[in-house]
C-alpha cells in the first residue's frame, strides 16, 4: 500500500504554483484553489489540522475525538487496558478523504457532511477527549462548513483512481 501514492489532488496542483513564492500555508491564500477552498484551507488550518496535520497531512498518531460519552468499542484502550486510552483511536490522513467513505472508526457517518457536523456539533464530553477538541464542537457556520468541504475535496486526486496500474489485478 505504501506505494500506492497520490500527489496529483488539486490541492497538490496548486501548491506546485505557489512553491518558490512567498507564499505561507497558514496566512496566505493559495493561487490555484478558489475563493470558497481558500476560505476551508483557512478553518482546516485553524481548527482541524493540529490532529490532521498540515503541509503533508500528517499530525497526530491517535486521539479522542469526541465520538460517544460511553465506548462499547474503547479503541486503545481496549487494547492496552489502561482507561486513559477509552475511545482513542487512530487519527487519518486526509489525503483521497472523497474515496474513503464510511467515516470514523465504525463507519457511523456515511459522508463528509455528517463528518463536518460531528465536528460542527456533535462532539462529546468525555475524559479521554482530546485537549484541542472542544465539547459540542466548533460551531461552524454554513459557510465555514460548505468551504471546509469545498478545501477537503481538494485533497482527492480523482485521475489517481484511473491510473492503470492501480486497477485491480483480479479481472
Amino acid at each position: 500500500m505504501r506505494s500506492v501514492l497520490s500527489f496529483e489532488a488539486p490541492f497538490d496542483v496548486a501548491a506546485a504554483k505557489n512553491a518558490g513564492s512567498t507564499w505561507n500555508l497558514i496566512n496566505s491564500d493559495m493561487v490555484g484553489l478558489s475563493a470558497q477552498e481558500n476560505g476551508g484551507r483557512a478553518v482546516y488550518v485553524e481548527n482541524c489540522s493540529s490532529c490532521h496535520g498540515n503541509i503533508v497531512f500528517l499530525g497526530k498518531a491517535t486521539a479522542n475525538n469526541g465520538l460517544d460519552q460511553e465506548y462499547t468499542d474503547k479503541g486503545i484502550g481496549q487494547l492496552t487496558g489502561n482507561p486513559t486510552q477509552n475511545g482513542v483511536f487512530k487519527v487519518p490522513h486526509l489525503r483521497n478523504i472523497e474515496l474513503t467513505a464510511p467515516y470514523m472508526h465504525d463507519g457511523r457517518f456515511a459522508d463528509l457532511d455528517a463528518v463536518i457536523e460531528h465536528y460542527s456539533n456533535g462532539i462529546q464530553s468525555h475524559p479521554n477527549l482530546d485537549f484541542e477538541l472542544p465539547a459540542g464542537g466548533f460551531n461552524f457556520s454554513a459557510e465555514e462548513k460548505e468551504d471546509l468541504k469545498a478545501f477537503l475535496s481538494t485533497l482527492t486526486d480523482m485521475e489517481f483512481t484511473k491510473k492503470d496500474k492501480y486497477k485491480t489485478p483480479f479481472k
